[in-house]
């Protein structure tokens, strides 16, 4: 399948490490779901805490990162589950 031609944002950046990603409850045992993302530089330690709904929205832009940089992981995965339009997006499952 034809790869899209992306244009990729220039910029410096502080580079960081994930440390570990781990589900997780809002407001304690029994609150709403969530995912909990450690991240981490030379000088700090810090956590991310996404809903839901932004852990899916990450994953699908990262499986695209890791796409246009022909991953073969992400190959397979994109290609074997998600359909894609004549211009070559991919449509998203929603639950």
């Amino acid at each position: 399948m034809p790869r899209r031609k992306e244009k990729r944002p220039h910029f410096k950046s502080k580079e960081i490490t994930i440390l570990d990603c781990t589900p997780g409850n809002f407001d304690g045992e029994h609150g709403e779901d969530c995912t909990i993302i450690t991240i981490g530089d030379k000088n700090s330690i810090d956590n991310l805490v996404l809903t839901l709904d932004d852990t899916r929205k990450l994953a699908a832009k990262l499986l695209i990162s890791l796409y246009t940089a022909h991953d073969d992981f992400a190959e397979k995965i994109l290609e074997g589950f998600f359909p894609t339009d004549e211009e070559g997006y991919f449509h998203w499952p929603r639950d």
